[in-house]
């Protein structure tokens, strides 16, 4: 049961992602808790968003005829303050919108913001479109923790953005897929099942 009258301490003791969003409000919502190597054997083996609940052998969540044979591009993603995560079975043709160097993406984190007369936040985002193959078979976990993230922040951004921080933080996924894109033409590493996952803190 959940107590709908609860409310978080109102001092300004957390960034969003350690306490902004109560999730006993939204009864199950955050309720399941998995780490990126879970979700990656789940959808290496599953399906994740393509078909219909319970519809036999091609429904959500049943069982791939093999590890990998997901057979077209399917993802799943959801996000709440300061949070965000992608589950991507990859596949089939794709443009990428990959942001370049400036506004919300510029590569040195010690370079000034950019900010609007009132001194908010201009969260932008310059864009080149690359069109690829993605590979086939290839699974994509992504979690974020936007902490307190200067240049796509949820409060103080101007209305002359261009963007905003859920689409700038999907944005991570073109770039995901360009990548994945690259080593497909260039060759993958060899390795084996349950190797070693790489998991890079944010800065």
């Amino acid at each position: 049961m959940t107590n709908n009258s609860a409310v978080w301490n109102d001092e300004l003791n957390t960034p969003v992602a350690y306490g902004g969003v109560w999730l006993a409000s939204a009864n199950s919502a955050g309720g399941l808790v998995a780490t990126a190597p879970a979700l990656l054997k789940f959808a290496r083996n599953h399906r994740v968003k393509i078909g219909t609940p319970y519809d036999g052998s091609t429904g959500i969540g049943t069982k791939l005829p093999a590890p990998g044979a997901h057979t077209v591009s399917s993802d799943h993603g959801g996000s709440l303050d300061g949070t965000l995560t992608e589950l991507w079975q990859m596949n089939g043709q794709r443009t990428n919108r990959v942001p370049s160097d400036g506004g919300s993406w510029k590569s040195d984190p010690s370079a000034p913001l950019d900010l609007d007369d009132e001194g908010r936040v201009i969260v932008s985002e310059p864009l080149v479109s690359k069109s690829c193959t993605l590979p086939s078979g290839v699974v994509v976990a992504a979690l974020f923790n936007q902490r307190q993230d200067q240049r796509a922040p949820f409060s103080n951004r101007s209305s002359d953005s261009t963007s905003d921080p859920v689409r700038v933080y999907f944005r991570i996924k073109d770039l995901m897929a360009n990548a994945a894109c690259k080593v497909e033409v260039e060759g993958w590493p060899e390795i084996s099942d349950g190797g070693p996952v790489l998991q890079a803190p944010c800065p």
